[in-house]
């Protein structure tokens, strides 16, 4: 498995639209224990780190990491904790 039966506290499902996003944030380690485990479901996605979600994109991001359809991603130590990551609008590579 990819992490130890029983291990699972709670699950978070985010159904994204054409032009959805979830803005660049670090979860709290207090709330959401490590590692973080990211799956896409509908279509692949570029989750990215670092990144700015203003419109004009000030900043771009340090890393982006693929997420194929039926692909999973463990976020943990650095990349969960001290780095902010999202999806933006133009990561969302396919329709649900």
């Amino acid at each position: 498995g990819i992490v130890a039966r029983g291990w699972v506290d709670s699950i978070v499902i985010t159904d994204f639209v054409t032009g959805g996003s979830i803005i660049g944030h670090v979860d709290p380690p207090t709330v959401f224990h490590r590692p973080i485990v990211s799956v896409s479901f509908f279509c692949p996605v570029n989750v990215v780190f670092g990144a700015s979600f203003d419109p004009r994109r000030q900043l771009q991001p340090v890393y982006s990491q693929l997420l194929e359809r039926g692909g999973v991603l463990l976020l943990d130590g650095y990349a969960a904790n001290s780095v902010t990551h999202g999806i933006r609008p133009e990561d969302l590579l396919g329709h649900r």
